[in-house]
């Protein structure tokens, strides 16, 4: 390597340079750098959920944080909570879903209900 060439290789080139993590702050040679990029546990990431209006759920946080967020984001795609109801949509619209959809809800549980009732056949 010429000497003009040693200052940028030692500052982007080497793998072997050791590098600081802009977000957490741990020290990592420059290819384990690279890996790490992309699974930093303190660095914020957007919510991947897509927004009603198809801009995407606002938030963003630390990747470490991605579970919590998703069990309360509104825009988390969820099963209706009525049993036997097979309609998903995003945490936002389930109450919306559940009042527009009462007779077909208690149907639902109404069917479940007569099919776990048995019969005595020595009535």
């Amino acid at each position: 390597m010429l000497r003009k060439d040693a200052a940028h290789h030692a500052s982007e080139a080497c793998a072997y340079w050791h590098r600081w993590c802009k977000h957490c702050g741990d020290i990592f040679m420059a290819g384990d750098l690279r890996e790490h990029a992309g699974s930093c546990p303190e660095e914020r990431i957007k919510c991947p959920n897509p927004w009603t209006d198809d801009a995407g759920c606002p938030f963003s946080f630390p990747r470490r944080s991605l579970a919590e967020h998703r069990g309360s984001c509104e825009s988390e795609e969820v099963q209706c909570p009525c049993p036997g109801c097979e309609e998903w949509m995003t945490r936002a619209a389930v109450e919306e879903h559940v009042e527009a959809s009462g007779w077909v809800h208690r149907r639902l549980i109404w069917g479940r209900m007569n099919d776990s009732v048995q019969v005595n056949p020595k009535l």
